[in-house]
């Protein structure tokens, strides 16, 4: 029997058309793994923002392409290049258990582990082509499925007390939303204006999610720039000795130099009245971003006390600097803050994610 998995790469690979890439087999977590070379499939992600089709038939276009398509514009060594968007990864066994009754967790063989087999794949081409673009597979965020077959690869007979399939999929929706208050809002700005550079950065650090490392790097550098700002034009307001301020924040040694922490505090304090370390909340966001990002950076795993954060966690800890970010503009004057559209776009999206009727799956 075969256990089947396919999944959708989250960025194509190029290959080229006159080779023929060979399937190798992998031992892992006492289970045999045969790692087919990537496919074109049928499913074409870019499109489906536009697409009406419910997400689980998008699922079934996981099969490989009738047709392979060429590049018109890409060649490897002369020969036509294609792109190729998914993945294939079998298990041969006697058996599996099948059962219903199991828990997710409990599936034979778990989902999970063929993601780990097909991440360890991403990360060693990753490195042999030191691409960026390559990014490990979540099985939360992807189009995946798991089928049963036979030996010969033919489909299993229907046995309502057994699953022959188990699917996955998952769809994304980014748009801006431009009202005509937004568009009036930004021609009514100079035309010389620039964002604040603590801005670019979280910006920034929203779109390299769900990559948690760089997100949360990103995100303290966003806090860390942005409360140098804010001391900066809080003090300007406040009467101290000439130079003082220069001096406490430029020391020729960053080592003398107030902390991140220290400035959110003891500093914020001096020149706002206010310290973050007030807002229990708000610290907690921010001490957790800090250790997160120091614990990333030094160990190569972003954590938080012993425990490694989750992308579920850092899109909550991403999400949630914006209120640290809030707090900290409300102390500052009227003209130092953003320009933020002040009237709430009522954007919607409707999308059907289960077919009403599934006559074609009646045993998933």
């Amino acid at each position: 029997m075969i256990a089947r998995f396919r999944v959708a790469l989250a960025f194509p690979l190029t290959l080229s058309s006159a080779e023929k890439l060979r399937s190798y087999n992998v031992s892992w977590a006492g289970h045999e793994f045969v790692v087919q070379p990537p496919y074109q499939s049928e499913l074409q992600t870019e499109l489906l923002s536009q697409s009406v089709a419910p997400i689980t038939e998008l699922v079934e276009k996981l099969r490989p392409a009738a047709v392979i398509g060429q590049s018109p514009n890409e060649t490897i060594a002369g020969a036509p290049a294609l792109h190729a968007n998914a993945l294939q990864i079998e298990v041969h066994r006697e058996s599996f258990d099948r059962r219903r009754a199991l828990a997710d967790a409990d599936r034979d063989p778990p989902a999970s582990l063929f993601f780990e087999v097909a991440n360890s794949l991403l990360r060693r081409l990753r490195s042999v082509t030191q691409s960026g673009l390559i990014r490990p597979l979540l099985e939360k965020q992807c189009f995946w499925r798991i089928d049963y077959l036979k030996d010969d690869g033919v489909d299993l007979e229907i046995d309502t007390t057994m699953i022959r399939r188990r699917l996955g999929g998952h769809f994304s929706w980014k748009a801006v939303a431009v009202t005509r208050h937004v568009w009036e809002r930004a021609a009514s700005l100079p035309s010389e204006f620039d964002p604040t550079v603590w801005e670019i950065l979280y910006q920034d650090a929203i779109t390299l999610l769900p990559e948690r490392g760089p997100a949360l790097v990103m995100t303290a550098a966003a806090l860390e720039t942005m409360i140098a700002h804010a001391l900066n034009v809080l003090a300007a307001g406040v009467t101290m000795p000439d130079k003082l301020w220069e001096w406490i924040n430029d020391r020729d040694d960053y080592r003398k130099e107030p902390s991140v922490e220290e400035r959110y505090d003891d500093l914020l304090r001096i020149v706002a009245g206010k310290s973050l370390k007030d807002e229990k909340d708000l610290w907690i966001t921010f001490k957790n971003i800090k250790n997160a990002r120091n614990s990333f950076v030094h160990g190569g795993r972003p954590t938080i006390g012993n425990r490694e954060v989750t992308v579920e966690e850092t899109y909550d800890l991403v999400a949630k600097a914006a209120n640290v970010v809030q707090w900290i503009e409300a102390l500052l004057p009227e003209t130092h803050r953003r320009p933020i559209a002040t009237e709430p776009a009522d954007l919607q999206m409707n999308r059907l994610l289960v077919a009403p009727l599934l006559p074609q799956l009646p045993d998933v």
